[in-house]
């Protein structure tokens, strides 16, 4: 740790920072550091510095911070608080800031520099791209405070805890230390409106968000609900928003409704695992955003397809979804749905991936690759190279096949079962692998 500090001292100019899994922990001394490297240097002896004196000094901006698999003790707080808002691109994951416990009186303390309070300094927070990912000791509305504090932030990953067994223990870690309840402390809609304003967020292009997977309760915990969602959307100037990716959240109608704000610079849209986002918002989503690229939801119903109108997003290159093709009154009319959705499908000429999505889908009748059911209307999609049937339930044949080779002469990988029979399967595979 002494050659680590010595080299901090020796080179202040070091601008990007990736600290995976150090051991042993970093001191407050190698934080200090880092965050100010002059200050740190003309003080290294003294044992006075205060917390105030660490989230008010800030002498070097960094270009990237990013730590991974850590814990920041109490005396690192605010050195690491402070290089935090020091650095361009911020990345935390799953980093545990247990010293937000003041370990004397075993109480929680406020995150030094992150409050909007009265008392609270008005430093510069320069951070243009943070990730906070799986974080423990520091509360969702903590994290909501320190985002709306940096005004040229572009893009923001947050994602509370991660579907994973080591995000689940820093979670219980979390309701263990600190004594809280599950759904807290998660910010209110009263938050919401008053920590994002017109001006917090001027430059935001990109917005990515994860919910909280409670394993062991089999539900999500939905932190930012959909009225958050519009609000959010809302304050974002207007034709900004480049990528916004929702999983595992409450994004429904109501923040479907504000994102048509940016319906001129949406480039792509990813929603699944959300309560209150349906087929038929996703269809409506495909007649919305004529600049979307990559298009990923969970489900699109014939029948909302149907009663929908034509898709705009002729540019698309990526769409993932799986097509619920709805309960059937014989082949004629099974048929019927086919060709109106490969129609659809079919006006796609960018497409480069079509992906079949087969999470959470359910038992419902899938989209049936076959020349029968009107394959041929997708000789448009010359451009198609990857093709996802996973867990689609194919019942392609060998004409199928041989169609798509000669149809689109970009087409290298399908993945998937191409039939239920492992005989039939194996034959189909193999030819398409002799011809890619």
């Amino acid at each position: 740790m002494n050659a680590l500090k010595t080299l901090v001292y020796n080179n202040p100019g070091l601008r990007r920072w990736s600290l995976c899994q150090p051991v042993p922990q970093l001191t407050s001394n190698v934080w200090r550091a880092i965050a100010a490297p002059t200050e740190a240097l003309a003080s290294e002896d003294e044992n006075t510095t205060t917390i105030t004196t660490a989230t008010n000094t800030i002498s070097a901006q960094l270009d990237v911070l990013d730590v991974t698999n850590t814990t920041i003790d109490y005396e690192s707080i605010p050195f690491f608080i402070a290089a935090c808002r020091a650095t361009k691109i911020l990345k935390i994951t799953s980093c545990n800031l247990e010293g937000l416990r003041n370990p004397h009186t075993n109480q929680l303390r406020a995150p030094p520099g992150l409050g909007h309070g009265d008392d609270d300094d008005d430093g510069p927070y320069v951070p243009q791209t943070v990730h906070f990912n799986d974080i423990v000791g520091i509360s969702v509305l903590s994290q909501l405070e320190f985002l709306t504090r940096c005004p040229d932030v572009r893009e923001i990953h947050w994602q509370s805890t991660k579907r994973s067994e080591n995000g689940m223990k820093f979670y219980q870690l979390l309701v263990r230390r600190n004594g809280l309840p599950l759904n807290q402390p998660l910010p209110t809609m009263d938050d919401f409106w008053r920590l994002v304003q017109s001006k917090t967020w001027m430059h935001l292009r990109s917005l990515v968000v994860s919910g909280i997977y409670a394993l062991y309760k089999n539900r999500i915990l939905e932190f930012i609900p959909d009225e958050g969602f519009a609000h959010i959307l809302e304050s974002i100037p207007a034709q900004q928003l480049v990528k916004l990716e929702c999983k595992g959240t409450a994004f429904g109608p109501l923040g479907l409704q504000a994102l048509k704000r940016h319906c001129e610079s949406l480039e792509m849209l990813v929603v699944k695992w959300s309560s209150n986002f349906t087929s038929a918002l996703g269809q409506e989503a495909l007649e919305s955003f004529p600049k979307v690229t990559c298009l990923q939801v969970e489900r699109l119903a014939f029948e909302d397809i149907e009663r929908g109108g034509p898709w705009v997003c002729l540019g698309l290159k990526v769409l993932q979804v799986q097509f619920d093709m709805g309960v059937v009154a014989g082949l004629e009319d099974e048929q019927r749905r086919h060709r109106l959705v490969f129609d659809r499908i079919s006006a796609l000429v960018l497409l480069k991936r079509l992906t079949l999505n087969a999470e959470d889908a359910g038992r419902a009748p899938r989209l049936q690759f076959s020349t029968s059911y009107g394959l041929g209307a997708l000789s448009t999609l010359t451009n198609l190279s990857i093709l996802d049937v996973f867990e689609s339930e194919q019942r392609l044949e060998m004409a199928d096949v041989v169609w798509m080779v000669e149809n689109w002469p970009k087409l290298h990988t399908v993945e998937g079962d191409l039939h239920p029979d492992n005989h039939k399967d194996r034959v189909l595979k193999e030819y398409l692998h002799s011809h890619f």
